[in-house]
C-alpha cells in the first residue's frame, strides 16, 4: 500500500481545504406570488415555473378532487338490513 512520502503541511492542507467551506444558497423571486425560490426551481407555493404550472400543490389538488367529484356518478347506496322485532321484555313481579 502506497504511504506519503513527506508530511503535508498545514498551509498546504488549508489551502486545499479553502473551497470546502458553505456558500448562502441563491434565491429569486417567484413571478406569481413573489415568494423566495431557488433559481430554475418550480415554486413550493403556486406550483408554477417560467409562468406555467408544473407541479399540483395541495390546493390545485383540493380543486381537481372537487371538480372530479361533480362530474362523478352518485355511488349507488346499498339496501339496508330489514328490522328484526324485539321481543317483550318481561317484567319483574314479585
Amino acid at each position: 500500500m502506497p504511504v506519503p512520502a513527506r508530511k503535508k503541511s498545514n498551509a498546504s492542507g488549508r489551502r486545499r481545504r479553502s473551497h470546502d467551506s458553505l456558500k448562502p444558497a441563491t434565491t429569486a423571486v417567484c413571478a406569481k406570488c413573489a415568494s423566495p425560490v431557488q433559481p430554475h426551481h418550480a415554486c413550493s407555493t403556486c406550483g408554477f415555473y417560467r409562468g406555467r404550472e408544473a407541479v399540483n400543490t395541495n390546493k390545485n389538488i383540493e380543486k381537481l378532487v372537487k371538480q372530479a367529484q361533480k362530474k362523478a356518478p352518485k355511488a349507488v347506496k346499498a339496501p339496508k338490513a330489514p328490522k328484526v322485532a324485539k321481543a317483550p321484555k318481561k317484567s319483574k313481579e314479585a
